[in-house]
């Protein structure tokens, strides 16, 4: 029983840095989600409609060709 209190102190911190991830995670979400509906009532569409294309891609003239593909 000589690492009981290490072993208490140990979970006693895991404990609090679930806690803190999980705050954290909720005001992470809670931020998305603000500006998703910012987007979509300034758009008038879903984020998913909005969202930027990809600018390097096969059917793009600018393509880089990784040196696998050739």
């Amino acid at each position: 029983m000589l690492h009981e209190s290490a072993i208490n102190s140990l979970h006693q911190k895991r404990m609090e840095l679930i806690t803190k991830r999980e705050q954290y995670l909720s005001e992470i979400n809670s931020e998305i989600s603000d500006l998703e509906n910012s987007i979509e009532t300034l758009s008038g569409k879903k984020v998913w409609e909005t969202e930027p294309q990809d600018l390097y891609d096969d059917e793009n003239p600018n393509y880089l060709k990784p040196s696998y593909e050739e």
